[in-house]
């Protein structure tokens, strides 16, 4: 049962990077979704940061991608590295959430999901 829990933990962090994969369309204007639409302020239209900026902002969510989906790999093949990168890819993935809260605030909730396993974890194993 543990095993199953392990595999399918990897394969909710590996979903997750892929839902980053939604910023980084909408950001860079590959695709239009309702729920997330393309401006160029962040923080609840606080701060312009311009279409350059913007590109940017999306360029972020696919470093997200590539830290969740690395994460997810680690995990599967059972490395010793993977603790540490969820570590610090759940923080700055928070951080691009807390950015754009309006669209991402799921997101972000997930991530501090992720935290909280994570610090549990510490103390269970």
């Amino acid at each position: 049962m543990l095993v199953f829990l392990y595999y399918a933990t990897a394969f909710i962090i590996f979903a997750h990077g892929l839902i980053h994969l939604i910023g980084v369309a909408v950001y860079w204007q590959l695709a239009v979704v309702d729920e997330i639409p393309y401006k160029t302020t962040l923080l609840g239209d606080r701060w312009d940061i311009g279409v350059s900026g913007t590109r940017i902002f999306g360029l972020l969510w696919l470093f997200g991608t590539i830290g969740f989906v690395v994460t997810a790999a680690g995990m599967a093949f059972r490395t010793t590295w993977w603790q540490p990168v969820l570590l610090g890819t759940t923080l700055f993935s928070l951080l691009i959430t807390i950015l754009d809260w309006d669209a991402a605030k799921f997101g972000a909730i997930t991530n501090i999901i992720i935290l909280i396993i994570l610090f549990v974890q510490q103390f269970i194993l």
